[in-house]
């Protein structure tokens, strides 16, 4: 089993956050996030906060 911090895992993650998001599966994408987390597009401008 790999470091959750190696290369591939955080590879994996990332997938996997891609894929919720193409797929708008908003309760996998909060299951990636802490409460009171900030989400910031840098590209688009838009943030969010929040529980």
């Amino acid at each position: 089993m790999s470091s959750p911090d190696s290369p591939a895992e955080l590879e994996r993650t990332i997938a996997s956050y891609n894929d919720a998001w193409n797929a708008q599966d908003l309760d996998l994408l909060l299951s990636f996030h802490a409460p009171g987390m900030v989400f910031e597009n840098h590209t688009a401008g838009e943030r969010a906060e929040g529980d």
